[in-house]
């Protein structure tokens, strides 16, 4: 495991962002957190992580933008992308993230073994 590694976690959800990003922390990794992607892209402009971890849907961008953003910006930097909708509009919103570039994806709720699992293969 890369324990220096540095993420940049992306989510609106004040809950799910603190408690994902207190298992990072405690697993040894250092995080940057934003709660949306306009967030996101300004901490960007300062900070190049190791990785992000992206939710799909939030107000002032949204995880496809952030897709977008580091595929244009820099396309080495691994994503993995989460959502709890699912489908939207009869669409996998996450299978379109893996179309878009994210390297691994989770469905929400998920395990904190699945995240770090996910993490570990993103990184390698």
């Amino acid at each position: 495991m890369r324990d220096s590694a540095s993420i940049l976690l992306v989510d609106d959800n004040e809950e799910a962002r603190v408690t994902v990003a207190r298992i990072l922390e405690m697993s040894g990794y250092g995080v940057v957190q934003a709660a949306n992607a306009k967030s996101a892209s300004a901490l960007l402009k300062d900070h190049t992580p190791d990785l992000v971890i992206t939710d799909i849907f939030m107000p002032e961008g949204d995880g496809f933008e952030m897709l977008s953003e580091l595929r244009d910006r820099d396309p080495k930097i691994p994503v993995i992308a989460m959502s709890g909708g699912g489908a939207h509009n009869g669409l996998d919103v996450l299978a379109i993230a893996g179309r878009l570039g994210a390297k691994k994806v989770l469905y929400k709720p998920f395990a904190r073994r699945q995240l770090l699992d996910a993490i570990t293969e993103a990184l390698a």
